[in-house]
């Protein structure tokens, strides 16, 4: 009876994971294009020009093309259950600095943001492959 109990919870929480990965791939695909749609907004608020919204797209994509790379040898490492949590929740602590910044003086709390979105974000699509 024990070890039912323990499987249901194993598969109760794999199920969740999933559902919150398919939820986070629809973020992820936002994230990507939002850069451009809200660039006015951020300008203005954090007093920068194209250069800076070049900046923080180009932390995403310098991020997003390490990411995988780390995460394929994670994957090795731990297997796919662990590494889509883990870069799960280096998404998420990505996304408190860029929620919390608010003034020209916390740009960098964008950028680092950014590359963690960017790094953990970009782990999550092959790790869900490898588990469905």
């Amino acid at each position: 009876r024990k070890l039912l109990i323990s499987y249901l919870r194993i598969w109760l929480l794999l199920f969740i994971l999933s559902i919150r990965t398919a939820w986070f791939e629809v973020g992820t695909s936002f994230a990507l294009s939002a850069m451009g749609a809200l660039s006015t907004r951020i300008k203005d608020r954090f007093d920068i020009d194209d250069a800076g919204i070049g900046t923080l797209t180009s932390a995403y994509f310098f991020a997003a093309m390490v990411g995988p790379l780390i995460g394929g040898i994670a994957m090795q490492k731990w297997g796919p259950n662990i590494t889509i949590i883990v870069a799960n929740i280096v998404v998420t602590i990505g996304a408190m600095p860029q929620a919390i910044a608010n003034g020209p003086d916390q740009f960098w709390l964008i950028f680092i943001g950014r590359l963690l979105l960017g790094l953990g974000g970009e782990v999550t699509p092959f790790t869900t492959i490898e588990i469905l």
